[in-house]
Protein backbone atom coordinates (compact mmCIF):
# COMPACT_ATOMS: atom_id res chain seq x y z
CA UNK A 1 0.00 0.00 0.00
CA UNK A 2 2.71 2.29 0.73
CA UNK A 3 3.85 1.70 -2.65
CA UNK A 4 0.81 2.68 -4.26
CA UNK A 5 0.62 5.94 -2.31
CA UNK A 6 4.05 6.96 -3.18
CA UNK A 7 3.17 6.61 -6.71
CA UNK A 8 -0.38 7.98 -7.01
CA UNK A 9 1.72 11.22 -5.57
CA UNK A 10 4.23 10.66 -7.96
CA UNK A 11 1.50 11.02 -10.76
CA UNK A 12 -0.50 13.94 -8.85
CA UNK A 13 2.68 16.06 -9.05
CA UNK A 14 3.31 15.11 -12.92
CA UNK A 15 -0.10 14.97 -14.23
CA UNK A 16 -3.55 15.39 -11.98
CA UNK A 17 -1.96 18.37 -10.38
CA UNK A 18 -0.28 19.77 -13.89
CA UNK A 19 -4.06 18.58 -13.45
CA UNK A 20 6.32 23.12 -36.14
CA UNK A 21 8.51 23.31 -37.92
CA UNK A 22 9.42 20.08 -39.57
CA UNK A 23 9.67 19.79 -43.76
CA UNK A 24 6.16 19.30 -45.15
CA UNK A 25 5.53 15.50 -46.67
CA UNK A 26 4.99 16.71 -50.12
CA UNK A 27 5.70 19.86 -51.62
CA UNK A 28 2.62 22.42 -50.79
CA UNK A 29 4.18 25.23 -53.01
CA UNK A 30 2.19 27.10 -55.71
CA UNK A 31 4.51 26.05 -58.51
CA UNK A 32 4.70 22.65 -59.86
CA UNK A 33 8.29 21.31 -59.50
CA UNK A 34 8.93 18.64 -62.85
CA UNK A 35 11.54 16.10 -62.55
CA UNK A 36 12.70 13.45 -65.07
CA UNK A 37 11.98 9.50 -63.62
CA UNK A 38 15.61 9.37 -62.81
CA UNK A 39 15.11 11.65 -59.99
CA UNK A 40 15.46 10.23 -56.46
CA UNK A 41 12.53 12.20 -55.37
CA UNK A 42 8.82 12.93 -56.53
CA UNK A 43 7.75 16.49 -56.41
CA UNK A 44 4.55 16.86 -57.75
CA UNK A 45 1.37 19.60 -56.91
CA UNK A 46 0.01 18.80 -54.06
CA UNK A 47 -2.08 22.47 -52.87
CA UNK A 48 -2.44 24.95 -55.46
CA UNK A 49 -3.00 27.29 -52.39
CA UNK A 50 -2.34 26.90 -48.34
CA UNK A 51 -5.53 24.84 -46.64
CA UNK A 52 -5.98 23.29 -50.25
CA UNK A 53 -5.27 19.49 -50.98
CA UNK A 54 -4.79 17.77 -54.08
CA UNK A 55 -5.98 14.28 -55.65
CA UNK A 56 -4.66 11.56 -56.15
CA UNK A 57 -5.71 8.65 -57.95
CA UNK A 58 -4.30 4.87 -57.47
CA UNK A 59 -4.63 2.92 -59.92
CA UNK A 60 -4.63 -1.47 -58.61
CA UNK A 61 -3.93 -3.18 -62.14
CA UNK A 62 -4.17 -6.26 -63.53
CA UNK A 63 -6.34 -9.50 -63.51
CA UNK A 64 -5.38 -9.94 -59.40
CA UNK A 65 -6.70 -6.30 -59.24
CA UNK A 66 -9.68 -6.58 -56.92
CA UNK A 67 -7.91 -9.22 -54.62
CA UNK A 68 -5.60 -6.16 -53.69
CA UNK A 69 -8.82 -4.20 -52.77
CA UNK A 70 -7.05 -4.28 -48.61
CA UNK A 71 -3.84 -2.79 -50.49
CA UNK A 72 -5.22 -0.16 -52.00
CA UNK A 73 -7.24 0.53 -49.37
CA UNK A 74 -4.13 0.71 -46.70
CA UNK A 75 -2.02 3.12 -49.39
CA UNK A 76 -5.06 5.43 -49.77
CA UNK A 77 -5.08 5.47 -46.07
CA UNK A 78 -1.75 6.22 -45.51
CA UNK A 79 -1.41 9.33 -47.70
CA UNK A 80 -4.31 10.79 -46.57
CA UNK A 81 -3.31 10.97 -42.97
CA UNK A 82 -0.40 12.95 -44.19
CA UNK A 83 -3.54 15.69 -44.90
CA UNK A 84 -1.62 17.26 -47.84
CA UNK A 85 -3.71 14.98 -50.44
CA UNK A 86 -6.55 12.87 -50.97
CA UNK A 87 -6.39 9.34 -52.57
CA UNK A 88 -9.04 8.61 -55.10
CA UNK A 89 -8.69 4.89 -56.38
CA UNK A 90 -9.68 2.46 -59.37
CA UNK A 91 -9.31 -0.67 -60.58
CA UNK A 92 -7.59 -1.47 -64.55
CA UNK A 93 -7.15 -4.42 -66.41
CA UNK A 94 -4.03 -2.37 -67.76
CA UNK A 95 -2.16 0.61 -66.99
CA UNK A 96 -3.51 4.16 -68.66
CA UNK A 97 -1.85 5.39 -71.60
CA UNK A 98 -0.14 8.50 -71.90
CA UNK A 99 -3.24 10.57 -73.14
CA UNK A 100 -5.17 9.17 -70.65
CA UNK A 101 -2.83 10.58 -67.46
CA UNK A 102 -2.64 13.46 -69.35
CA UNK A 103 -6.58 13.84 -69.06
CA UNK A 104 -6.34 13.00 -65.69
CA UNK A 105 -5.05 16.85 -64.79
CA UNK A 106 -8.38 18.05 -65.91
CA UNK A 107 -10.21 15.69 -63.55
CA UNK A 108 -8.50 17.44 -60.99
CA UNK A 109 -5.43 14.51 -60.41
CA UNK A 110 -2.21 15.74 -59.96
CA UNK A 111 -0.45 12.07 -59.83
CA UNK A 112 -1.52 8.73 -60.79
CA UNK A 113 -0.05 6.11 -58.92
CA UNK A 114 0.15 2.34 -60.75
CA UNK A 115 0.06 -0.65 -58.41
CA UNK A 116 0.67 -4.16 -59.75
CA UNK A 117 1.56 -7.66 -58.41
CA UNK A 118 4.53 -8.83 -59.98
CA UNK A 119 4.51 -11.92 -62.30
CA UNK A 120 5.76 -14.28 -59.04
CA UNK A 121 3.24 -12.91 -57.17
CA UNK A 122 5.56 -12.07 -54.42
CA UNK A 123 6.14 -8.65 -54.91
CA UNK A 124 4.12 -5.86 -55.36
CA UNK A 125 5.15 -2.92 -58.05
CA UNK A 126 4.09 0.69 -57.76
CA UNK A 127 5.11 3.50 -60.45
CA UNK A 128 3.99 7.19 -59.90
CA UNK A 129 3.17 9.36 -63.14
CA UNK A 130 3.36 13.30 -62.79
CA UNK A 131 -0.11 14.09 -64.60
CA UNK A 132 1.28 17.52 -66.18
CA UNK A 133 3.56 15.61 -68.72
CA UNK A 134 2.31 12.11 -68.30
CA UNK A 135 5.74 10.77 -67.53
CA UNK A 136 6.97 8.08 -65.05
CA UNK A 137 8.62 10.14 -62.03
CA UNK A 138 9.85 6.60 -60.15
CA UNK A 139 9.25 2.72 -60.10
CA UNK A 140 9.75 0.96 -57.29
CA UNK A 141 8.47 -2.52 -55.56
CA UNK A 142 7.65 -3.97 -52.34
CA UNK A 143 8.23 -7.27 -51.14
CA UNK A 144 4.94 -8.95 -49.67
CA UNK A 145 6.39 -9.17 -45.76
CA UNK A 146 4.56 -10.90 -43.61
CA UNK A 147 0.66 -12.10 -44.15
CA UNK A 148 -1.21 -8.77 -43.92
CA UNK A 149 -1.90 -7.84 -46.71
CA UNK A 150 -2.80 -4.16 -45.40
CA UNK A 151 0.69 -4.35 -44.42
CA UNK A 152 2.05 -4.43 -47.80
CA UNK A 153 0.02 -1.53 -48.65
CA UNK A 154 1.23 0.39 -45.70
CA UNK A 155 4.74 -0.63 -47.20
CA UNK A 156 4.26 0.93 -50.16
CA UNK A 157 2.50 3.74 -48.79
CA UNK A 158 6.20 4.34 -46.68
CA UNK A 159 7.83 3.89 -50.09
CA UNK A 160 6.09 6.55 -51.60
CA UNK A 161 6.33 9.19 -48.70
CA UNK A 162 10.40 7.66 -48.75
CA UNK A 163 10.66 8.75 -52.17
CA UNK A 164 9.18 12.27 -51.30
CA UNK A 165 12.32 12.59 -49.49
CA UNK A 166 10.57 12.31 -45.72
CA UNK A 167 10.49 9.89 -43.21
CA UNK A 168 8.18 7.16 -43.03
CA UNK A 169 5.44 6.63 -40.56
CA UNK A 170 2.55 3.98 -41.90
CA UNK A 171 4.33 0.39 -41.22
CA UNK A 172 4.44 0.81 -37.07
CA UNK A 173 1.69 0.03 -34.60
CA UNK A 174 -0.25 2.01 -32.05
CA UNK A 175 -0.29 0.72 -28.63
CA UNK A 176 -2.54 2.41 -25.28
CA UNK A 177 -4.11 1.92 -22.06
CA UNK A 178 -7.96 0.66 -21.70
CA UNK A 179 -10.09 1.28 -18.88
CA UNK A 180 -13.66 -0.17 -18.99
CA UNK A 181 -15.87 1.16 -16.45
CA UNK A 182 -18.59 -1.14 -14.82
CA UNK A 183 -19.21 -2.57 -11.02
CA UNK A 184 -15.47 -3.94 -11.59
CA UNK A 185 -13.27 -1.97 -13.67
CA UNK A 186 -11.56 -3.75 -16.25
CA UNK A 187 -7.90 -2.42 -17.88
CA UNK A 188 -6.56 -3.43 -21.04
CA UNK A 189 -3.72 -2.97 -23.12
CA UNK A 190 -4.67 -2.58 -26.74
CA UNK A 191 -2.53 -2.49 -30.06
CA UNK A 192 -3.72 -0.59 -33.55
CA UNK A 193 -2.31 0.44 -36.72
CA UNK A 194 -0.68 3.88 -36.68
CA UNK A 195 -4.27 5.39 -37.24
CA UNK A 196 -5.46 3.55 -34.46
CA UNK A 197 -7.44 1.26 -36.97
CA UNK A 198 -7.98 -2.74 -36.57
CA UNK A 199 -7.16 -2.16 -32.49
CA UNK A 200 -7.04 -5.74 -30.48
CA UNK A 201 -6.88 -6.50 -27.18
CA UNK A 202 -3.78 -8.15 -26.15
CA UNK A 203 -3.55 -8.04 -22.10
CA UNK A 204 -6.24 -8.03 -19.46
CA UNK A 205 -6.30 -6.99 -15.51
CA UNK A 206 -8.63 -6.13 -12.75
CA UNK A 207 -5.94 -4.34 -11.80
CA UNK A 208 -4.75 -1.04 -13.15
CA UNK A 209 -2.50 -1.07 -15.95
CA UNK A 210 0.07 2.06 -17.05
CA UNK A 211 3.21 3.31 -19.12
CA UNK A 212 3.09 1.88 -22.22
CA UNK A 213 6.35 1.71 -23.76
CA UNK A 214 7.69 -0.47 -26.95
CA UNK A 215 10.74 -2.01 -27.15
CA UNK A 216 13.11 -1.32 -30.50
CA UNK A 217 13.47 -4.99 -31.83
CA UNK A 218 12.06 -4.74 -35.38
CA UNK A 219 12.30 -9.20 -35.44
CA UNK A 220 10.58 -9.11 -32.06
CA UNK A 221 8.69 -6.78 -31.09
CA UNK A 222 7.83 -6.38 -27.55
CA UNK A 223 5.35 -3.99 -25.48
CA UNK A 224 6.00 -3.48 -21.79
CA UNK A 225 3.43 -2.09 -19.33
CA UNK A 226 3.22 -1.98 -15.62
CA UNK A 227 0.43 -3.58 -13.77
CA UNK A 228 -0.69 -2.67 -9.57
CA UNK A 229 -0.07 -5.41 -7.65
CA UNK A 230 -0.90 -5.88 -3.69
CA UNK A 231 2.51 -4.93 -2.60
CA UNK A 232 3.93 -3.37 -5.94
CA UNK A 233 3.78 -2.07 -9.37
CA UNK A 234 5.86 -4.85 -11.51
CA UNK A 235 6.93 -4.37 -14.87
CA UNK A 236 5.46 -6.69 -17.15
CA UNK A 237 6.41 -7.67 -20.89
CA UNK A 238 4.57 -8.94 -23.67
CA UNK A 239 5.35 -9.99 -27.16
CA UNK A 240 2.92 -9.55 -30.12
CA UNK A 241 3.10 -13.19 -30.58
CA UNK A 242 1.57 -13.36 -27.46
CA UNK A 243 4.44 -14.03 -24.41
CA UNK A 244 4.24 -12.41 -21.57
CA UNK A 245 6.20 -12.58 -18.53
CA UNK A 246 7.08 -10.51 -15.03
CA UNK A 247 10.08 -8.41 -16.76
CA UNK A 248 10.60 -6.24 -13.64
CA UNK A 249 9.66 -6.77 -9.71
CA UNK A 250 11.44 -5.32 -7.21
CA UNK A 251 9.77 -3.96 -4.17
CA UNK A 252 8.40 -0.85 -5.07
CA UNK A 253 8.27 0.87 -8.58
CA UNK A 254 9.16 -1.03 -11.71
CA UNK A 255 8.23 1.24 -14.98
CA UNK A 256 8.57 3.37 -17.57
CA UNK A 257 11.42 1.94 -19.70
CA UNK A 258 13.24 3.49 -22.55
CA UNK A 259 15.32 1.65 -25.17
CA UNK A 260 18.30 3.20 -26.49
CA UNK A 261 18.74 3.68 -29.97
CA UNK A 262 20.47 0.04 -30.79
CA UNK A 263 17.67 -1.62 -28.50
CA UNK A 264 20.90 -2.92 -26.22
CA UNK A 265 20.20 -1.14 -23.31
CA UNK A 266 17.61 -0.39 -21.06
CA UNK A 267 16.98 2.34 -18.70
CA UNK A 268 13.83 2.68 -15.98
CA UNK A 269 12.30 3.68 -12.66
CA UNK A 270 12.95 1.90 -9.94
CA UNK A 271 12.16 2.91 -6.42
CA UNK A 272 14.43 0.15 -4.62
CA UNK A 273 15.70 3.09 -2.03
CA UNK A 274 12.48 4.88 -1.27
CA UNK A 275 12.19 7.54 -4.12
CA UNK A 276 11.95 7.19 -7.74
CA UNK A 277 15.78 7.17 -9.34
CA UNK A 278 16.77 5.69 -12.73
CA UNK A 279 18.42 2.84 -13.54
CA UNK A 280 20.49 1.18 -16.31
CA UNK A 281 20.01 -2.13 -17.20
CA UNK A 282 22.97 -3.85 -19.21
CA UNK A 283 26.62 -4.47 -18.93
CA UNK A 284 28.43 -2.73 -16.10
CA UNK A 285 32.19 -2.08 -17.21
CA UNK A 286 32.76 -1.66 -13.72
CA UNK A 287 31.25 -4.98 -12.23
CA UNK A 288 32.24 -6.87 -15.49
CA UNK A 289 28.13 -8.04 -15.20
CA UNK A 290 24.52 -7.64 -16.50
CA UNK A 291 22.66 -6.15 -13.58
CA UNK A 292 21.22 -2.57 -12.68
CA UNK A 293 23.48 0.53 -12.24
CA UNK A 294 21.89 3.76 -10.48
CA UNK A 295 22.44 6.92 -12.47
CA UNK A 296 20.07 9.26 -10.39
CA UNK A 297 21.64 9.80 -7.03
CA UNK A 298 18.82 12.84 -5.39
CA UNK A 299 16.02 13.08 -2.65
CA UNK A 300 13.33 13.73 -5.46
CA UNK A 301 11.42 11.37 -7.61
CA UNK A 302 13.03 10.91 -11.41
CA UNK A 303 10.43 9.22 -13.58
CA UNK A 304 9.73 9.27 -17.44
CA UNK A 305 13.11 8.44 -18.52
CA UNK A 306 13.70 8.61 -22.38
CA UNK A 307 16.94 7.96 -24.64
CA UNK A 308 18.18 10.64 -27.01
CA UNK A 309 20.29 9.38 -30.29
CA UNK A 310 23.59 9.83 -28.90
CA UNK A 311 22.99 8.16 -25.66
CA UNK A 312 22.11 10.44 -22.98
CA UNK A 313 18.63 10.46 -21.23
CA UNK A 314 16.23 13.47 -21.28
CA UNK A 315 13.86 12.89 -18.16
CA UNK A 316 11.33 14.55 -15.44
CA UNK A 317 12.24 15.00 -11.95
CA UNK A 318 11.00 17.47 -8.79
CA UNK A 319 14.72 16.89 -6.78
CA UNK A 320 15.20 20.81 -7.02
CA UNK A 321 12.40 22.60 -5.93
CA UNK A 322 9.99 19.86 -5.24
CA UNK A 323 7.94 21.35 -8.78
CA UNK A 324 8.49 18.48 -11.60
CA UNK A 325 10.90 19.82 -14.93
CA UNK A 326 12.67 18.29 -17.52
CA UNK A 327 15.97 18.06 -17.28
CA UNK A 328 18.90 16.55 -19.37
CA UNK A 329 21.43 13.81 -18.48
CA UNK A 330 24.72 13.77 -19.82
CA UNK A 331 26.21 10.55 -19.28
CA UNK A 332 29.55 11.12 -20.04
CA UNK A 333 30.11 14.12 -18.20
CA UNK A 334 27.46 12.54 -15.44
CA UNK A 335 26.19 16.52 -15.22
CA UNK A 336 22.48 17.22 -15.14
CA UNK A 337 20.93 20.30 -16.87
CA UNK A 338 17.41 21.68 -16.29
CA UNK A 339 15.55 22.31 -19.70
CA UNK A 340 12.52 24.07 -18.35
CA UNK A 341 11.56 26.73 -15.93
CA UNK A 342 8.01 28.30 -15.12
CA UNK A 343 5.33 25.87 -14.64
CA UNK A 344 5.64 22.38 -13.97
CA UNK A 345 6.29 20.32 -16.69
CA UNK A 346 6.56 16.70 -17.12
CA UNK A 347 6.21 13.51 -19.79
CA UNK A 348 9.07 14.03 -22.15
CA UNK A 349 9.61 12.18 -25.41
CA UNK A 350 11.57 12.66 -28.14
CA UNK A 351 12.07 13.09 -31.94
CA UNK A 352 15.62 12.20 -33.78
CA UNK A 353 14.58 13.38 -36.77
CA UNK A 354 14.37 16.96 -35.52
CA UNK A 355 16.54 16.84 -32.46
CA UNK A 356 13.46 18.20 -30.18
CA UNK A 357 12.03 16.58 -27.26
CA UNK A 358 8.57 17.07 -26.43
CA UNK A 359 6.69 17.50 -22.84
CA UNK A 360 3.39 19.09 -21.47
CA UNK A 361 3.16 21.83 -19.17
CA UNK A 362 1.00 23.73 -17.55
CA UNK A 363 -0.46 27.19 -19.22
CA UNK A 364 -3.43 29.00 -17.51
CA UNK A 365 -4.45 25.67 -15.54
CA UNK A 366 -4.49 23.60 -18.55
CA UNK A 367 -1.63 21.32 -19.57
CA UNK A 368 -0.11 21.88 -22.93
CA UNK A 369 2.10 20.11 -25.20
CA UNK A 370 5.70 22.36 -26.25
CA UNK A 371 8.40 21.00 -27.82
CA UNK A 372 11.80 22.22 -27.03
CA UNK A 373 14.98 22.28 -30.02
CA UNK A 374 17.95 20.48 -28.19
CA UNK A 375 20.45 22.81 -29.60
CA UNK A 376 18.59 26.10 -28.87
CA UNK A 377 16.86 25.12 -25.73
CA UNK A 378 14.10 27.09 -26.77
CA UNK A 379 10.55 26.05 -25.97
CA UNK A 380 7.24 26.30 -28.50
CA UNK A 381 3.69 25.83 -27.12
CA UNK A 382 2.02 23.24 -29.69
CA UNK A 383 -1.61 22.94 -28.34
CA UNK A 384 -3.91 25.76 -26.81
CA UNK A 385 -7.41 24.03 -26.71
CA UNK A 386 -9.08 22.82 -23.62
CA UNK A 387 -8.61 19.26 -21.85
CA UNK A 388 -5.33 18.63 -19.95
CA UNK A 389 -2.99 16.71 -21.98
CA UNK A 390 -1.13 14.13 -20.80
CA UNK A 391 1.78 11.37 -21.88
CA UNK A 392 2.61 12.77 -25.80
CA UNK A 393 4.42 11.10 -28.24
CA UNK A 394 6.30 11.37 -31.54
CA UNK A 395 5.87 9.67 -34.51
CA UNK A 396 8.21 7.49 -36.26
CA UNK A 397 8.62 10.41 -39.11
CA UNK A 398 8.46 13.27 -36.54
CA UNK A 399 5.46 14.92 -38.64
CA UNK A 400 2.84 13.55 -35.82
CA UNK A 401 2.61 13.49 -32.68
CA UNK A 402 -0.14 11.72 -30.19
CA UNK A 403 -1.35 11.99 -26.26
CA UNK A 404 -4.06 11.48 -24.17
CA UNK A 405 -6.85 13.96 -23.53
CA UNK A 406 -9.94 14.36 -21.41
CA UNK A 407 -13.35 15.02 -23.03
CA UNK A 408 -16.28 15.09 -21.01
CA UNK A 409 -16.36 11.60 -19.00
CA UNK A 410 -13.99 9.71 -21.03
CA UNK A 411 -10.09 10.00 -22.16
CA UNK A 412 -9.41 10.25 -25.49
CA UNK A 413 -6.13 9.55 -28.30
CA UNK A 414 -5.55 12.26 -30.04
CA UNK A 415 -3.40 12.55 -33.36
CA UNK A 416 -2.11 16.43 -34.13
CA UNK A 417 -0.36 17.19 -37.69
CA UNK A 418 2.81 19.02 -36.91
CA UNK A 419 2.45 19.82 -40.91
CA UNK A 420 -1.11 21.01 -41.16
CA UNK A 421 -1.82 21.99 -37.67
CA UNK A 422 -5.10 19.56 -37.64
CA UNK A 423 -6.19 17.02 -35.11
CA UNK A 424 -7.79 13.55 -35.12
CA UNK A 425 -9.66 11.46 -32.71
CA UNK A 426 -8.15 8.04 -32.79
CA UNK A 427 -10.30 6.09 -29.80
CA UNK A 428 -13.85 6.61 -29.09
CA UNK A 429 -16.52 4.63 -27.53
CA UNK A 430 -17.50 4.41 -23.87
CA UNK A 431 -14.25 3.59 -22.91
CA UNK A 432 -11.28 5.67 -21.49
CA UNK A 433 -7.98 5.68 -23.19
CA UNK A 434 -4.49 7.01 -22.24
CA UNK A 435 -0.78 6.15 -22.17
CA UNK A 436 -0.42 5.73 -26.39
CA UNK A 437 2.86 5.46 -27.99
CA UNK A 438 4.12 4.86 -31.27
CA UNK A 439 6.67 1.95 -32.57
CA UNK A 440 9.59 2.41 -34.74
CA UNK A 441 9.16 1.21 -38.61
CA UNK A 442 8.78 -2.31 -39.19
CA UNK A 443 9.76 -4.07 -42.44
CA UNK A 444 7.69 -7.13 -41.63
CA UNK A 445 4.22 -5.65 -40.25
CA UNK A 446 3.77 -7.60 -37.44
CA UNK A 447 0.27 -10.40 -36.83
CA UNK A 448 -0.51 -10.22 -33.25
CA UNK A 449 -1.61 -12.96 -31.51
Amino acid sequence: MQVQKMYKKIITMTLTALCMYTTPLFSSDTHQEELSSSSKAIHVEVASKKGEKKKWLGVIVGKTAHSLHEVGEAVKRALEYTGLVDVDLRYADKRLHKKEVLDLKSLGYACVIFIEENNDYKTLESRAYDTNKGSMQKGFSVKKEGKLPRGWGYALADSIIELAGQRPFASCKLAYCQKRDGKSPQYEICVADFDGSHPQVISKSKRQLLGIRWNRDEESPMILFSRYTPINIQLVSRSLSGTETIASNFDGLNMLPTFSIDGKEVVLCLSRDGSSQLYQYGYNHKLKKIGYTRLTYNHGNNIYPTFLDNGDLVFCSDFETGTPYIYYLNRKEDAIERLTSGAASAAPSYNSATNNIMFTKVVEGVMQIFLCDLTTKKERQITFDKGHKQECGFSPCGNFIVYGIQEGPYQRIISYSLLTKTKRTLTAGDVSCSYPVWSSIYRQFPVVV
